[in-house]
């Protein structure tokens, strides 16, 4: 396993290439932030590989981090960096997320991260410093509420 700390404008095309398939599509703005800031001097990736780096099958996971000064206003005061996050299905719940969010920290001590699903709020509500959007993980429970009374009604039926 080897991790990589690179700015964007630093990737070579099979890591860039690896990241931009590497995502939630239309789940989350991650391929189109990566896009966005593909020459940013300022922004980076962090990325786990379980072999070399010429092949999207071997990227376990990576982050973004955009700095603050190209992200929306709603980042905290605190936060250097709005970053998201992706890691392989196979490898979730392994530790993956949260080795990328200790690097991430090594650069950001706050990083802001918006969490693409409830599951993923949780994790980062777990780490210390880690500030979490609010209202997409209150959003996200009010859906998770929302299904599990559909599922009660469908029951009682």
């Amino acid at each position: 396993m080897n991790v990589v700390r690179k700015r964007l404008t630093q990737l070579t095309p099979a890591e860039y290439r690896a990241c931009h398939a590497a995502n939630f599509h239309s789940r989350a703005s991650m391929q189109g932030d990566l896009r966005n800031n593909k020459n940013n001097p300022d922004a980076y990736a962090i990325m786990i590989w379980k072999g070399p780096r010429n092949t999207n099958k071997n990227l376990i996971g990576w982050s973004l981090l955009i700095p603050k000064k190209s992200a929306p206003d709603i980042i905290p005061r605190r936060s250097k960096y709005h970053t998201q996050y992706w890691v392989k299905a196979q490898y979730r719940r392994h530790g993956y997320g949260k080795m990328l969010v200790n690097y991430v920290r090594a650069v950001d001590p706050h990083p802001y991260v918006i969490p693409h699903d409830l599951r993923s709020a949780s994790m980062f509500a777990s780490v210390s410093g880690v500030s979490c959007h609010q209202d997409d993980r209150s959003f996200m429970l009010s859906i998770k509420r929302s299904n599990e009374h559909a599922k009660r009604n469908l029951h009682n039926r």
